[in-house]
């Protein structure tokens, strides 16, 4: 019994998933750079959202990415993280082996546990603006996100401005975050994370 309903759970996934596209990102792919398998796979998660199309869902493979990604007017866009590379569907992802990071510090000089060295960091990592939908970001780590002036101050590792909101109902926009990591984050207002 306990079998079939894991079997139905991945099967319901499954379907829900595979309605809309697929895309891959490998910033160490040296294919087509299309994002249509991981051999082709785009190289920045950027380029992946920017060819996205409503309900499509981004796999990104383990590894660190130095890029701020900017959601502006996508809709229900799904990212999940912790892949080798080898995997089809996102519920394959395993954030634990497999680490997916976006990685703010993009001259490696942070220090642990101060904000010296941090003002050459990027202001957030996903920027969600006039975003409409549910959006989904699953298996993925934050870091060093440091937004001390950017946009309005707000958001080191998330920011979002003009009807999105995370996981809030008082809104048409809902970012759904599971499984993911939040570390060394700051922001001057209203959250690091």
């Amino acid at each position: 019994m306990k079998i079939r309903f894991i079997i139905l759970l991945a099967v319901l996934f499954y379907n829900e998933i595979s309605a809309q596209n697929t895309r891959f990102v490998d910033k160490n792919a040296t294919g087509s750079n299309n994002g249509s398998t991981w051999s082709n796979a785009y190289t920045t998660i950027q380029a992946a959202v920017n060819s996205a199309a409503d309900g499509d869902t981004i796999l990104i493979k383990q590894g660190v990415y130095k890029e701020a990604v900017s959601m502006a007017y996508k809709a229900q866009i799904t990212f999940v993280g912790g892949f080798s590379g080898n995997e089809l569907y996102a519920f394959q992802s395993n954030p634990k082996i497999y680490e997916t990071i976006l990685d703010a510090d993009v001259n490696g000089d942070d220090q642990p546990f101060t904000l010296n060295n941090k003002s050459d960091n990027l202001d957030y990592l996903i920027y969600f603006h006039q975003s409409q939908g549910n959006h989904n970001i699953w298996g993925i780590t934050f870091k060093n996100g440091y937004n001390n002036g950017g946009w309005a101050s707000r958001g080191g590792a998330i920011a979002i401005r003009d009807g999105a909101s995370i996981a809030s109902d008082t809104t048409e926009t809902h970012v759904h975050i599971k499984n993911c990591r939040f570390e060394f984050n700051y922001a001057v207002n209203e959250g690091g994370a």
